[in-house]
């Protein structure tokens, strides 16, 4: 059987600098960014975007979200010690630790905010083992989620029931099961089974719910879903019937290079991560009024509705555990001068704030540029298809050129923030 589906999807045009222009549709407009003086990203789809005299990005403002980033005026490390929220008021104060690893959260008080802050401990490994509620002034009113877990210094796999698989695949006992490829195949889920399905990519198209009445596993529903040439996720199909199955066209997204700025035809606002929402650092929700799960969320993952993993493109992530369940499968990644790129389990090196992880295989530094006008069309391309559009190397690093060829050994190579 040949299943042929049918759906105009915008076009991405670039300007005679190869940078991404304008996106149209039907032969009209979409959206399109106007650039600064050097090629850093002014505005795009209702949205501005501020920075200062070092190009490091300072506010992001449009569609709902005002959000400001403060740097430290001491270290020259491109990391933001603070972010305030300039519409609900709420201000957060970070701290880091000798490795530049996230070491505190916290509010800073004022009226009418929630109060919450966070302190985080690693391994020598670069684990995360906790994360404690951390209130210096004694707010009895502050609150935050918790953490705790211990790790096997020997392999970097937590010590709790569940288990792994003999590839260090986090199977929860016998609630999951991974394929040959090291792919999340099936997993219990609220006594539900969900099975997923790969394309040669990696990239999940398919998944299948399975309820179990009885202890009966009945299919309750099945979806795909379609990509574009570099790798953004287009749009998703239900399926229904057997013998002549019906495709019904449930959700779809638009994409400006790697930042998704339409969801089902309604603008979505990302923050500096790409993510959609409110978020504490390592990625549990904040609040009430965040998108249900079932689509991109806190870090450009897809938080799945049925498991509450985050869908991180080549692997899944835990939300609030600083941790993937797979060891990552790219060698590339791992560095003789960067002792923390050994552990394959770890999220971002530590540091959730500065750093995203878009394809589940390297982390890279977000700074605000989307495209160099030095670099060509085919590289601009290529570092989108890899998450790495955002990334832009800060004062005292390397030229604009020298980012951008970083970038793309990002992708041949594995990406770190000391390649930008």
């Amino acid at each position: 059987m040949r299943v042929v589906l049918e759906h105009s999807f915008p076009l991405l045009s670039y300007d005679s600098m190869g940078r991404a222009q304008t996106l149209t549709s039907g032969g009209s407009t979409v959206t399109s960014a106007t650039y600064g003086t050097a090629n850093e990203l002014l505005s795009l789809n209702g949205q501005t975007f501020t920075y200062n005299t070092l190009f490091q990005l300072t506010r992001i403002q449009g569609n709902g979200i005002d959000i400001s980033y403060a740097y430290s005026a001491s270290q020259n490390n491109g990391k933001f010690t603070s972010q305030t929220d300039n519409v609900s008021g709420e201000q957060v104060v970070y701290t880091y630790d000798s490795l530049q690893r996230l070491a505190t959260a916290l509010t800073t008080p004022a009226t009418g905010v929630p109060q919450w802050g966070q302190r985080y401990t690693y391994d020598r490994w670069g684990n995360l083992t906790d994360q404690d509620v951390y209130n210096p002034n004694n707010d009895p009113n502050l609150a935050a989620p918790t953490y705790h877990v211990a790790v096997d210094a020997h392999t970097n796999r937590t010590l709790y029931s569940g288990g792994f698989d003999a590839n260090g695949n986090a199977t929860d006992g016998i609630n999951s099961a991974f394929d040959v490829e090291n792919r999340l195949a099936w997993m219990y889920a609220s006594s539900n089974i969900v099975n997923y399905g790969y394309a040669a990519d990696n990239k999940r198209v398919f998944k299948a719910l399975l309820t179990t009445p009885g202890g009966v596993p009945t299919l309750s529903s099945e979806e795909v879903y379609f990509y574009s040439v570099t790798g953004q996720k287009l749009g998703t199909y239900s399926i229904s019937g057997d013998q002549s199955p019906a495709f019904t066209q449930t959700s779809t997204n638009v994409w400006f290079g790697g930042r998704l700025i339409q969801r089902n035809g309604s603008t979505v606002a990302p923050d500096r991560l790409g993510s959609i929402g409110k978020y504490y650092p390592y990625g549990q929700e904040k609040g009430s009024g965040n998108p249900a799960n079932g689509v991109e969320k806190f870090a450009t993952y897809t938080r799945d509705a049925e498991t509450g993993l985050d869908y991180a493109d080549q692997r899944y992530h835990g939300p609030g555990t600083g941790r993937f369940l797979s060891p990552d499968p790219f060698a590339g990644s791992r560095r003789p001068q960067k002792p923390g790129s050994w552990n394959r389990y770890a999220y971002v090196g530590g540091d959730p704030v500065n750093r995203r992880d878009p394809s589940g295989l390297c982390d890279v530094v977000v700074g605000g540029i989307t495209q160099s006008s030095t670099s060509s069309l085919g590289l601009n391309l290529f570092s989108t298809a890899i998450g790495a559009t955002q990334a832009f190397p800060y004062a005292g690093g390397p030229s604009v050129p020298e980012g951008l060829a970083a970038v793309f050994g990002q992708g041949v190579y594995g990406a770190s923030s000391e390649t930008l």
